[in-house]
């Protein structure tokens, strides 16, 4: 399912080429695919919480208009401002990761909270992130790709008015100044930034449209001497936390998001499974899913193998459930950083990315994917 909205840029050197439309002009509207707008929200909203509903009913829908074009219902994403404004921030976070995975390249973010806290706050080899003397918010994430570019991100979502010379968006601007970046020399670094704001048209105001703005501003600095792959990694180590909290792998997840490592005793077991939808029939998940209400378990273990649990075909209306998993390979590799620490997730890379498969299916570069229970079969477990 898709919807669409108009968009702006500002300062950015090279305007991303899947914006352009075929006479090399910014096209007017982008797509949204609702699919993947869930999945980033998913992660940033949920811990080891069941997705609900799965992506094929983004629980935001119910605020939405039922037309092509994004705009919320009545006065807005609520009945008072409060609510407006908390939903607004919800679907804000949502839509800067999505417009930067599809539009600028980034697979990987990591929230600058985390980042700040735990044993080794702020530290990635020689490399240290730390607030400025002067206080103030800090942006919202860290993000990176598979090159050693780190990029800073804030996050807004409003239903009020937006603009690149509005005093929120200068505002927003300045929170990149309360976080410094050096290097082992102690030599102050550039990050690149992104401001994403986005605003919700609504049914109350007609002639206003839901729009998208996205600045790429200079942050101060010097660019690294020796790269930033330290925290290049340590930004993918958030990241995958993230994902392994949602697999309910809370070791491997402390260990990632605080960035220790554990011994090899410890072992870390779990199911893998097999995706039946083309073209990624075949690809290997580790995951598991989530019953929706009034389901029944598909599924029944037999002389060690699982085999599926015969329904009634006659009921049409029983309800299965909503899988989540991690490509197989990926999840090696995180148990691998977990024992032997992040530099291993030099290693990881992105996967290949495929177009919108199904519209209750997604499945992003990091290896993650989020889809109904048909469309996955369990194949064996394994201990690692």
């Amino acid at each position: 399912m898709f919807k669409t909205i108009r968009f702006q840029l500002k300062d950015f050197p090279v305007e991303p080429p899947s914006l352009l439309a075929p006479d090399g002009k910014l096209r007017p509207l982008i797509e949204i695919d609702l699919a993947r707008l869930y999945h980033h929200y998913y992660f940033d909203s949920f811990g080891r919480a069941p997705p609900n509903p799965d992506p094929a009913h983004f629980e935001h829908l119910d605020l939405f208009t039922t037309d092509a074009e994004l705009r919320a219902r009545g006065d807005g994403l609520g009945d008072n401002p409060a609510f407006r404004q908390n939903k607004a921030n919800e679907l804000g976070q949502a839509f800067f990761r999505w417009f930067l995975y599809e539009h600028v390249g980034i697979t990987y973010f990591g929230h600058m909270h985390h980042a700040l806290q735990g044993k080794l706050t702020g530290v990635f080899g020689e490399i240290k992130v730390a607030r400025a003397s002067g206080g103030g918010e800090a942006p919202d994430y860290l993000c990176a790709h598979d090159g050693s570019d780190i990029y800073l991100g804030e996050a807004k979502g409003r239903v009020e008015s937006v603009s690149f010379g509005s005093k929120h968006f200068e505002n927003w601007r300045k929170q990149f100044d309360n976080i410094v970046v050096t290097d082992g020399s102690g030599k102050v670094c550039s990050l690149k930034g992104y401001v994403v704001a986005t605003r919700f048209a609504r049914e109350s105001q007609p002639r206003v449209k839901s729009t998208l703005y996205a600045e790429d501003p200079a942050t101060r600095g010097e660019p690294f001497r020796d790269g930033a792959r330290p925290l290049r990694n340590a930004v993918v180590s958030l990241h995958y936390a993230t994902i392994a909290e949602k697999l309910n792998q809370p070791l491997l997840s402390a260990a990632l998001r605080n960035r220790v490592t554990v011994p090899t005793e410890i072992r870390f077991p779990a199911i893998v499974w097999e995706c039946l939808l083309p073209p990624l029939a075949g690809r290997r998940f580790v995951g598991g899913y989530y019953l929706r209400d009034g389901g029944r378990d598909p599924f029944v273990q037999y002389d060690k193998q699982w085999m599926e649990y015969p329904s009634n075909m006659l009921r049409l209306d029983i309800a299965t459930g909503t899988f989540f998993g991690l490509e197989e390979l990926k999840f090696k590799q995180l148990v691998t950083a977990a024992r032997a620490g992040t530099d291993s997730l030099s290693n990881l890379t992105a996967s290949e990315d495929y177009p919108p498969l199904y519209s209750a299916l997604s499945y992003l570069r990091d290896g993650s994917i989020l889809g109904p229970l048909d469309l996955f079969r369990p194949v064996q477990p394994i201990t690692l």
